[in-house]
């Protein structure tokens, strides 16, 4: 069971955390990449790690892969920065690398070879974790496990307790590959198996290392940037999904698996696909774009706590391997009350495919990890993630629109949410539409294509979490009462009325177009009548501040 953590003593974050959730904190969002020094080149190898290259992916630290490479053969440029390692029993760490144990942000022990029923392993692996807890130079540095998937059962889940309470690790992360081939499970299977994983390791790491869910320790899920025995990368919407799929689940580290191309794989199977020819591919372009605005994410994630998952499902349904039936996250569940009795329903549509087959949806709730993170006068502010998990190839449009409806009751005022930019980083007021004057029920259409999201708390007054530099965003932003539209919906005049004389007004339509930008006075009218029918979004800057709405044109 998640912990109270509303009821949290007054103690600071470093005495009530575990020290991984601690440390993770400090830091940027931690997106890894498991990289080699050396490029196969014609059958030999070559020093061709370019760090112009890693510099431009975005990615925020990197893996020195075990076995075949130490920090000391990768160029000077990237030995700086956050690294990680996988020490295995018979290969430690260098005499170098020990001097670069300040940028040493996680150190794994061994691959995914720890099972509790491999009894040696777990002897060794107690002794290693004891020694690095009693060594104070590892004291920042996140020691960690890759636990293989030890099977589904009260059984199981017993033996894998009882071991992580004897090893006691920071984290715990999981490799498993949304889009692996499989001569057995179609992509449908596949995907939901993956889900399924992730709600395994997330309901290991909500439980901590003591199984009693007082002190939640991290995961994280090792991200696919190599073939996996397919001949063609994923497309764009696959990777998103794959990435920010991870983050709805709660996820905290981030780890690709792999950078470039395994060095000593003759048969290259293991190859990555962000590089053909020493030269990055469109998919490294796309892996440094989608690192980026988890980046931007980072701060909130990285100190919230998973409350909760629910799943949308499709409107057809596929059967998919054993384990958790992702039936269980369903959106309604009358034995598990969803955390958030604000958002009532969520239906997904496919824009421009009225007749296609709509997407799945996930929903992932989070809560401040820690009561000091919360706002003044407030325990337990609720934030939700909405991911579109539509995917498909990179020639057919995955958009979908997602409308939330909210039910905010007789004595709320919430008319509005906030929201992180993920492509700025910057937060943002959302405004609702209001169903009927009478009650307290809005909506809002949110356009993601296919494996994006968006981060979302209720506009209450209280700053995002990560953002603590912000005051409250009703009084950062332009309050309602300083904008005045009507009718909206329009059919040719839109009424807008403003208590400033000088105002920028923009509108962009739904694919993030600009289609409107001109200097207004108070009171205007806008001439929609040579406009499409959608809906269309309303920005208004002037000396008060920033306002953005929707109109919609009949």
């Amino acid at each position: 069971m998640l912990c109270c953590i509303n009821e949290i003593s007054s103690q600071t974050p470093q005495q009530d955390l575990s020290k991984g959730n601690y440390l993770l904190m400090q830091k940027p969002f931690q997106i890894e990449a498991w990289s080699y020094p050396n490029f196969l080149v014609n059958g030999v190898l070559e020093d061709r790690f370019n760090p112009g290259y890693y510099a431009a992916s975005n990615f925020s630290s990197f893996g020195v892969t075990h076995s075949s490479s130490e920090l000391e053969d990768y160029p000077l440029e990237v030995q700086h920065m956050p690294w990680s390692r996988i020490e295995e029993v018979h290969h430690g760490l260098s005499a170098f690398e020990l001097t670069k144990i300040n940028t040493l942000f996680r150190l794994q022990f061994e691959d995914d070879n720890l099972t509790p029923t491999d009894t040696t392993l777990v002897k060794y692996a107690n002794l290693w974790f004891t020694y690095k807890r009693s060594n104070h130079t590892f004291d920042n540095t996140i020691l960690s496990v890759d636990l293989p998937f030890h099977g589904y059962g009260s059984v199981y889940a017993n033996q894998q307790t009882n071991m992580l309470s004897l090893l006691k690790p920071d984290i715990i992360l999981f490799n498993r590959y949304p889009w692996e081939k499989s001569d057995l499970y179609n992509q449908v299977q596949l995907l939901y198996g993956w889900y399924g994983m992730l709600i395994y390791y997330r309901n290991i790491a909500i439980k901590g290392i003591d199984g009693t869910g007082s002190t939640p320790i991290p995961f994280g899920a090792y991200t696919q940037t190599w073939f996996a025995n397919q001949t063609t990368p994923p497309s764009y919407s696959q990777i998103r999904l794959n990435h920010f799929g991870s983050l709805a689940f709660g996820a905290k580290v981030l780890s690709a698996f792999v950078y470039n191309d395994y060095p000593g794989d003759i048969t290259n199977t293991i190859k990555s696909f962000l590089f053909k020819n020493e030269l990055p591919t469109p998919q490294f372009y796309q892996q440094a774009e989608i690192n980026k605005q988890i980046t931007n994410l980072g701060p909130a994630l990285l100190r919230l706590q998973t409350s909760d998952i629910r799943f949308v499902p499709r409107k057809s349904t596929s059967t998919f391997p054993g384990g958790t039936d992702i039936a269980t996250l369903k959106w309604v569940e009358i034995d598990k009350p969803r955390p958030d009795t604000y958002l009532t329903d969520i239906k997904a549509t496919r824009t421009g495919f009225p007749d296609i087959e709509n997407g799945d949806v996930l929903v992932g709730y989070f809560k401040p990890i820690h009561k000091s993170l919360d706002g003044t006068n407030t325990t337990n502010e609720n934030y939700f993630m909405i991911v579109n998990a539509l995917y498909g190839n990179d020639s057919v449009s995955t958009f979908q629109n997602v409308r939330l409806n909210f039910n905010f009751g007789e004595l709320s005022s919430i008319n509005s949410l906030q929201r992180i930019n993920r492509l700025t980083g910057n937060t943002e007021v959302v405004p609702l539409v209001k169903v009927n004057m009478a009650g307290n029920i809005y909506y809002y259409d949110l356009l993601l294509n296919g494996g994006e999201c968006d981060l979302f708390k209720y506009n209450d007054g209280v700053p995002f979490v990560g953002f603590p530099g912000l005051t409250s965003l009703k009084e950062a932003n332009m309050p309602d009462k300083e904008v005045l539209l009507y009718p909206n919906p329009a059919n040719d005049i839109l009424h807008i009325k403003l208590s400033e004389n000088n105002n920028r007004l923009m509108l962009y339509d739904v694919i993030g177009n600009k289609v409107y930008d001109l200097h207004v006075p108070a009171d205007y009218q806008l001439d929609m009548s040579d406009f499409k029918t959608g809906i269309y979004f309303l920005r208004v800057e002037n000396a008060i501040g920033i306002l953005n709405g929707k109109v919609m044109k009949k």
